[in-house]
């Protein structure tokens, strides 16, 4: 799969690639539409939602081997965990 490295994935699975791959199905499930669920977060100004959203996105993707993906969502919760009201926040 682009953008995720399965190999090395499959090692925090104990090497067992069912396993991965059923995870990989879950990731999907609770995190398909997240960005518009981040999106109504954003408009409302619940900013602890965020941030709990982002680092749970950051943490299963690294886990999932999607590196370039936990980056992202950690490079975007970063503001908040060092200000909790940035000024660039609603």
């Amino acid at each position: 799969i682009h953008g995720i490295d399965a190999d090395d994935a499959v090692q925090r699975f104990a090497g067992n690639r069912d396993h991965f791959l059923r995870a990989l199905g879950r990731f999907h499930a609770a995190f398909n539409g997240f960005a518009v669920v981040l999106e109504g977060h954003v408009r409302c100004g619940a900013r602890e939602s965020i941030t709990q959203g982002l680092h749970g996105l950051t943490g299963t993707a690294a886990m999932l081997g999607a590196r370039r993906l936990a980056s992202m969502a950690d490079d975007l919760g970063q503001p908040l965990r060092r200000d909790p009201c940035p000024p660039e926040m609603p």
